[in-house]
């Protein structure tokens, strides 16, 4: 709901509170998360996009779907989008600041073997995932 979401922003600049607002359609609606991921995504993700003056990152939000859930590979995934590896750290670095996802660090008793282990990346819903 814009009209909601234009609320919530001016509450957190003038007030400096935080939300989380999530969401999901029980019947995930083809047009609904079409319609959300145009928005939210161009809108929201592509401003921070040009606010940190990063290039163009589309084809990096196709390969980051795609590796949901998986181990991720700043150097792979930037051989795939044709940037620096450090690019796509800061693009993950936007979905983490804006709520989109989360990453899931790897856990072993050795702290060894945990250095060597790569970080995999969840997004925060199936749907937004999806589209």
């Amino acid at each position: 709901m814009p009209a909601l979401l234009d609320v919530v922003h001016l509450l957190i600049e003038k007030r400096r509170q935080q939300f989380a607002l999530t969401g999901s359609s029980a019947r995930e609606k083809t047009l609904f998360l079409k319609a959300y991921a145009e928005t939210y995504l161009k809108e929201e993700i592509l401003i921070e996009q040009l606010i940190r003056n990063l290039p163009p990152l589309r084809r990096f939000l196709e390969i980051s779907a795609h590796q949901d859930t998986e181990l991720i590979s700043y150097s792979a995934i930037a051989r795939d989008v044709l940037v620096d590896p450090k690019i796509i750290s800061n693009y993950y670095s936007i979905l983490e600041d804006t709520l989109l996802g989360f990453f899931l660090e790897p856990y072993h008793t050795s702290l060894r073997k945990r250095r060597k282990t790569a970080a995999k990346f969840y997004w925060f819903e199936l749907g937004v995932h999806r589209a």
